[in-house]
């Protein structure tokens, strides 16, 4: 059965410290971290001590966000890249998630399997990874050591079903953001992408957030990660987490009957 946490941007108004606290309290303890709590560019943070700290409050560290490396010359994509999959090797996590340029994503899969570890490539609806065909193309030249990490929200916001999205992207999933986002017309999309405004208008999770059919196309597909709720909203205090994790217990409850079958199938193809 898939498991679920969180990512800790979700508590980005809050410190490590107490947006740890807040996990282990909400018993989300499959958690992506954040790295504006934990920057694998500061030399003063040692990954060790984080995941001391994670451990001591019972929060496994199963992956790292490190955002959008997207725009900058592959020197810099390369270095930083190097760094934070050394980071999260010795935070304990085996999975980066990160938004790239197609043209770097070969480079990441050499790295990725040069450090024993997994990439994510994360979708966002202004970047080159935009939309599920991007992300497919980009991962027809990568090893299983690059996949996708499905932000729901992202492609919701551009006008793809989810279920759709997880039919066609479900075999090379590593991770999921799940979350609700406001759709907008296309036209409101193209104001909003000439006047640069690029962040997402969150809505609270229920019956209308387009998840119910997303979760059990996963399940159809063999996906074994989590599902990392990603609340955008809020200011970062993390507010609609305990509204956001009943509804992906519901998901996850729903999709069981999916499980049993849809993994021998994909275990033996």
């Amino acid at each position: 059965m898939m498991e679920i946490g969180c990512n800790t941007y979700s508590l980005r108004a809050l410190d490590r410290a107490e947006a740890f606290r807040r996990l282990a309290a909400l018993d989300l303890r499959h958690v992506e971290l954040w790295a504006g709590h934990a920057s694998y560019r500061d030399a003063d943070v040692r990954p060790s001590d984080v995941a001391r700290e994670a451990t001591a409050l019972g929060l496994r560290l199963r992956a790292y966000c490190i955002g959008g490396l997207f725009g900058l010359p592959r020197p810099t994509v390369d270095e930083r890249l190097e760094r934070a999959l050394w980071f999260a090797r010795e935070l304990g996590a085996d999975l980066v998630t990160t938004i790239l340029d197609p043209e770097v994503v070969r480079s990441a899969d050499a790295l990725a399997n040069r450090f024993g570890m997994r990439i994510a490539l994360e979708n966002h609806w202004y970047t080159g990874l935009a939309r599920p065909a991007d992300v497919r193309r980009a991962l027809a030249q990568c090893s299983p050591a690059v996949g996708a990490a499905i932000d729901v929200g992202h492609f919701a916001f551009l006008g793809y079903d989810p279920a759709a999205v997880a039919h066609e992207l479900g075999a090379r999933t590593l991770h999921v953001h799940l979350k609700a986002v406001q759709c907008p017309t296309r036209i409101e999309r193209m104001l909003q992408r000439a006047r640069r405004q690029y962040r997402l208008q969150s809505v609270p999770p229920g019956p209308d957030d387009r998840l119910d059919g997303f979760v059990p196309a996963l399940a159809a597909h063999g996906y074994d990660g989590f599902l990392a709720i990603e609340e955008e909203g809020g200011g970062g205090s993390g507010g609609l987490l305990p509204r956001w994790q009943e509804r992906a217990r519901s998901l996850v409850a729903a999709a069981a009957p999916e499980l049993p079958s849809a993994v021998g199938e994909w275990a033996h193809a």
